[in-house]
């Protein structure tokens, strides 16, 4: 039975480009797209998140960020390759045939935080370090420590903050319409953290 493959770093440069389509899905990836404006840097993992702007919000604010070495740049690769072989592969079912797909390493992992630079741009909020745990430009987005375990909690929608809180049955945070936006909640993440820390310990990242 025919399938579809996704190979990392096979056929790279223009080899694939002139050949026929291929009877699978074959998306490779590659730190840098062949004929861009990057072409010819030599790159490397920390390069290509240091040009995403993936390293600059990491790390204590009084100090240099910190690189995150065990965070390759092919992990975003991965998710755009899976959705580019998917498609294709609909499509192939439909009569279509395979594709050779290209991912770059640094144009994945500029979607990351492209928003970011659209924020800068029309509202000149520059993104900026605000300490461990916490992320730029909204709160709280970052791990917290439980009884057992860690817990990964991003909350965007003021549905989502509701919910949250609820949850942890503190409704003096949810009560507080200063409080409904992320943005908004940046400027009050110490006081939202005396609430959240101590009860998040009292239970297992499970519950």
């Amino acid at each position: 039975m025919p399938c579809s493959v996704t190979g990392i770093g096979c056929c790279a440069g223009s080899r694939c480009d002139s050949q026929p389509p291929p009877r699978l899905n074959l998306p490779r990836s590659e730190l840098v797209q062949p004929g861009g404006p990057y072409a010819e840097l030599a790159s490397t993992d920390s390069t290509i998140r240091a040009l995403a702007g993936l390293i600059k919000p990491v790390g204590p604010v009084e100090r240099a960020p910190r690189c995150t070495r065990r965070i390759s740049r092919l992990y975003p690769s991965g998710p755009w390759g899976f959705i580019a072989a998917v498609s294709s592969e609909l499509a192939r079912t439909q009569g279509g045939a395979g594709r050779w797909w290209s991912l770059g390493a640094s144009e994945s992992n500029l979607a990351l935080t492209e928003y970011l630079m659209c924020e800068a741009f029309a509202r000149g909020d520059v993104m900026r370090r605000l300490g461990i745990n916490h992320f730029w430009p909204s709160f709280p987005a970052g791990i917290y420590e439980t009884k057992k375990g860690w817990l990964g909690v991003t909350l965007q929608t003021p549905a989502q903050w509701l919910a949250f809180c609820d949850m942890l049955g503190v409704s003096k945070l949810s009560d507080d319409p200063v409080l409904i936006l992320g943005e908004d909640r940046l400027q009050h993440m110490d006081k939202i953290d005396r609430e959240f820390a101590p009860r998040l310990k009292t239970r297992t990242a499970q519950d």
